[in-house]
This record gives C-alpha cells, structure tokens and sequence, in this order.
C-alpha cells in the first residue's frame, strides 16, 4: 500500500508537496519556540514593569503567532494534499484487486468479508489521511523534542530533592522529569486504551450492516410495499440502529474514560514542572523569565515525549483501516487462487470443453467428466431438474463458479456475452445501458434503433439519451427485451442466456428466439430454461441428472 511513493506518476508534484509540508512543520516548531521565549520575556516584564519595550514585545508577539499558524496551516494544507492524491492512488489499486478475477462476486456469494464498498470509499481515506499526518506530525515531534530538550537542559538546571536532613542533586533534573512522566503516562495510556481498535472496528461494521440494510430497501421499495413490507423492514432497521447505539455507546464510554485519565495526568503534568521550580525561584536562584520559560519548555518536552498518547486515538483509527483493508486484500488474493475449472483460449473457432465437473459448495457432484465441442451455429439447450447445475454450469463457463474442475477452451478473440435472468443495467443514458460494457461511442445510432427493434422495443429508440435507472424504470420483462437487444447490438460469438425469457409471455419468447437464430446464425448459443417451447430454436440439448450423470442429444422437428 505505499508503493505510492515509488509511483513515477506525479512524483515530482508528489515530494515537492512532502518537502513543503516537512518545511513547514519544522518552520512552525521555530514559531513555537518563539512564543515560548515570548512568554518567558512577558512574565520579566510583569516583574520588572518596564514599558520602554513594550511596542517591540508585541511585535515579538505578533511574530511568532503569524510564523506558528501560517506555516501549520500551509503544512495541512499540503497534508491534505498528498492525501487526497495518494488516496485515489490507493482506491485504484484496491478497487482493482476487488475486480480483479470477479474477487467482488465471489466475496458476495461466500459472504468472505463485510462491506467491501465501505472498506474502499471510507477505509482507503482513513489509511492514506491518518498515517500521513502522522508521520509529518512524528517528524515535527522530533524536531519539538530536540528543541525543547535543549531549553530545559539550559533553563532548568539541576533539581535538588532533599529528605531527612539529605539532598540529591539531578543534573538536567526537569529533563529527566519530563521523560520519567512522559513514559509514565504513556504506559497507563497503551494498557487502558488496549480495546479502542476492537470497539471502533465494531462500530464500522455496524454502521456499514445499517447503511447497507437501507440500501437495500431503496433498491427493492417496489417489491416491498407490495408485500406490504414497510413495518417488517421498519423493525429490521431499528434492530440494525440498535446494533449501531450499542457500538457508539461502547465506544463513547471508553472515550469518556480515557480521555479523562488522559486529561487528568495532563493537568497534574503541566502543574508539577512549576511546583519543582518553585523552592529555586523563592530562593531567587531562577527569575521569572527563566521559570515561565522553563514550565513552558517542559509541557512542550512532555507533550513530544507523549506523542503516542495524545494521538493514540488516531493511530487506533489508523490500525483498525489498515486491518480492513487488508482483510479486503487477502480476500481478493484469496479469491485470485481459488482453484476453479481452468479457461483458456485456443485458435480454433470450437467452445471445447475437456472433462468438467461441477459441484455445489458442500462438494456434491452435481455434473461429472463433461466433455463436448460446440461449433459455430450450433445451439445447445440445457436441461434438468431444480438444483441439477444448470446455472451454475453457466457460471461455470463464465468463470465465476470454482466448485470444479476440468478445462474450458474458447475460440481466441471470441465475444461472449451472458444474460442472466436479471441483467445487469447501469444507471445513466439507455445508450450506455445497451453498450455497457463496452462505450456508447462504440455503436451507431442505426445499430441501437435495429437492435431496439428486433428486441421489440421500438418505442425506446427515441429514449437513447434518456437517463434514468432502468432497473427500476422498467418491467422485469422489459429488461429482459431489453438484454436480448444487448445481445443483438454486441452480435457475440457465445451467448449464454440463463432463463433469460422467464418473464415474457410465450408470445414475446418465441419472438425473440427466433429473432435470435435469425441475427447470430454462426453464433454459439447455449440456453438454460425450463420452457420445451424453446426446444426447437436449439440444434442440440444437455440433460442433467443432479448426481453428476448427464447426456446429450440431437433435437429434430
């Protein structure tokens, strides 16, 4: 995930962004020390009550107010900026990997990971954002540490502890203090904070289950209220709310109470510096001047040395996206190496298939050593009984099915195309929608308004440009007219249709069947269907048993 930095796309823009912000960082660390040494000349003036100096002591101010917040707000800026590039870089590459060998279709199917869509829009932001800003705030961390660390050494001088009539003097004592409690803290911080990961993982996953459960209700409203579904779904969601309150509640108490453990060792931390050097002011061996600076410089030295603590939240965030992410690419690994029927391409014109088995997900065999070639022109019809492999045979053949073995061979180059039951429409312009997946541009508007017709949708030819989401427009029959004027614009060398005219009338399929043998006469056609209407639009048919037995056949009319 940070072969970002080695990208040769805009690497230039890329580490002229990272040197500004490092630059800036450190030109704010100046600025701090600046204030610091300013409140330190303001507590010598209160004392000595000199106004001789007063208008360059506002300057001073002014100063080191400007240096310090100019220069953080451009180092943000330049954070921000890194950011954002690095994470389209990021979501590139695990949108990628999600696609890549329909790794999406397989995390669906097995359920392997929760919402994968949130690990990519929401996880990729966090990973990029938080580890960024955390290592230019590391990097300024170091630079205050370094800085302050001098100042105390200087300012503080040693720290005398006396008891019983004893002294021990601590050469550098407020230096060591600061360290002593900076690691004090840091230890009660790591062991009291151990769950916030867990908790806020949580809280993803149930956000993520809540959104996704009203999605889902979006996108199937119609099919609900006609069940009359809307209490039922009420009931889901609350109980999904429910899930979402208890995770927040988890969470908000945990913050409650860590931050304030964390709030109160700060206080008590910023209080003990001047209570250590008061005994040396009263003894007027420091002034006023070196007092306030020296306080001042041990919380900054105590906040660098905390560093872990004050953004232990944030590297929680940062772990529990880097987790997620890595889950999700695990998974699509995972998915890359399943061992699935292997498909090749070969230079012959036959769809061969060598051997192939194909089992369900506990194992059962439901087709066994299938051997056919199919050539150009010949139509096969597969048939059998619920659950005999019919479609998952077709998911087979498209490559989505790795409960099996055996080989697949194409013809080289061969266009295929499947219509499921439901096919696949995006939303946008109709044009796009019979184009996908290929570009609209791709197509003549004389190739849409043919297709249009031969799928007996005519009237839509005038709705080429319309956008709308025609899953939801449309009837279930007429988006199945709808995918075979797909078909018939792609003109593929395969196509597969898996009950792809389940919802037409016996009219609307004969049509449309015949329309098909008539336009793609050399195409390899193999149908799943339970209709023997279709029967005499195939050359050929597939019988399945369910038990692994199968045979072909010649149809004759």
């Amino acid at each position: 995930m940070t072969e970002f930095w080695f990208s040769r796309h805009g690497i230039l823009r890329r580490y002229l962004l990272l040197i500004g912000a490092i630059i800036a960082t450190q030109i704010s660390v100046y600025g701090s020390l600046l204030f610091t040494r300013w409140q330190g000349a303001l507590a010598q003036l209160l004392v000595s009550a000199d106004s001789n100096n007063f208008g360059s002591f506002v300057l001073a101010f002014v100063i080191a107010v400007c240096t310090t917040e100019v220069s953080s707000a451009l180092a943000l800026l330049f954070i921000k900026w890194i950011g954002i590039d690095w994470r389209q870089w990021l979501t590139n590459v695990v949108m990628r990997n999600w696609l890549r060998n329909d790794a999406f279709a397989w995390m669906e199917r097995t359920r392997r990971i929760d919402n994968p869509d949130q690990r990519i829009s929401e996880d990729t932001d966090q990973f990029a954002t938080t580890l960024l800003s955390l290592a230019i705030g590391f990097l300024k961390n170091i630079s205050m540490l370094w800085t302050y660390s001098l100042l105390v050494w200087e300012k503080g001088g040693p720290l005398v502890l006396g008891w019983g009539g004893q002294t021990l003097t601590i050469q550098g004592g407020m230096f060591w203090f600061s360290i002593a409690w900076a690691s004090f803290v840091t230890i009660v911080a790591a062991f009291a904070g151990r769950a916030f990961k867990t908790l806020t993982i949580r809280q993803q996953q149930a956000e993520a289950n809540f959104r996704f459960a009203a999605a889902d209700i979006r996108n199937n409203a119609e099919a609900i209220a006609l069940m009359h579904g809307g209490p039922r779904e009420g009931e889901t969601l609350l109980r999904k709310f429910l899930s979402v309150r208890t995770a927040v509640l988890r969470l908000a108490f945990f913050n409650a109470r860590f931050d304030m453990l964390r709030g109160v060792l700060a206080m008590i931390g910023a209080q003990i510096p001047t209570l250590l050097l008061l005994p040396r002011y009263f003894r007027h061996e420091i002034g006023a001047n070196a007092l306030m600076q020296t306080a001042a410089g041990v919380a900054a030295l105590t906040v660098s040395l905390q560093w872990i603590v004050d953004n232990y939240t944030t590297i929680q965030q940062f772990r529990a996206a880097s987790t997620r992410l890595t889950e999700l690419k695990d998974a699509a690994a995972e998915a890359g190496r399943l061992h699935r029927p292997a498909i090749e391409r070969a230079a012959d014109s036959e769809f061969i298939l060598h051997d192939l088995s194909v089992a369900d997900p506990e194992n059962k065999t439901l087709i066994g050593n299938l051997s056919a070639t199919i050539r150009p022109g010949e139509r096969w019809i597969v048939r059998g009984s619920p659950g005999s492999g019919k479609s998952s045979l077709l998911r087979t053949l498209g490559g989505l099915w790795p409960y099996g073995n055996g080989t697949i061979l194409f013809p080289h180059d061969a266009n295929v195309i499947s219509l499921p039951q439901l096919a696949y429409f995006p939303d946008g312009t109709l044009r796009d929608a019979l184009a996908y997946p290929q570009e609209s541009s791709h197509f003549k508007d004389a190739d849409y308004a043919a297709a249009l017709s031969a799928a007996l949708m005519t009237p839509f030819s005038s709705a080429l440009d319309e956008t709308a989401r025609w899953r939801k427009r449309l009837s279930p029959g007429q988006l199945q007219k709808l995918a075979f004027a797909r078909a018939f614009l792609h003109k593929p060398d395969i196509l597969f249709l898996d009950e792809a005219t389940a919802s037409l009338d016996g009219r609307s399929e004969e049509v449309l069947y015949r329309t098909l043998v008539a336009h793609l006469p050399a195409s390899i056609i193999v149908s799943v269907s339970h209709h023997p209407s279709l029967d005499r639009f195939h050359t050929d048919s597939l019988d399945l048993a369910g038990d692994g037995a199968w045979t072909f056949g010649k149809i004759t009319l």
